[in-house]
């Protein structure tokens, strides 16, 4: 499952980059990510993409991790990491 998420993250960043945060709606918050930024910046508006891949999958893997142990909470701790390496 690790494997796996890892690799099918190169899918779907290409499809979010491309289709998503090109598009209409997202533009104005990737756009970011293509400005020169100032030296002393830390962080621009774009890095909220992976702030809300966090929000999601953190809850996910402590939950995975917190439950019995089952087929299910290991591939959810399996697909979590992978997503997290990426």
């Amino acid at each position: 499952a690790t494997v796996c998420s890892c690799v099918g993250m190169e899918f779907y960043a290409r499809w979010a980059h491309r289709d998503s945060w090109h598009g209409p709606s997202l533009w104005f918050i990737h756009t970011t990510h293509h400005r020169h930024k100032s030296e002393d910046a830390l962080f621009e508006l774009n890095d909220i993409f992976g702030v809300a891949n966090v929000i999601v999958i953190v809850p996910i893997m402590l939950y995975a991790l917190a439950v019995k142990p089952s087929v299910l909470s290991a591939y959810a701790v399996g697909l979590t990491v992978g997503i997290s390496i990426f």
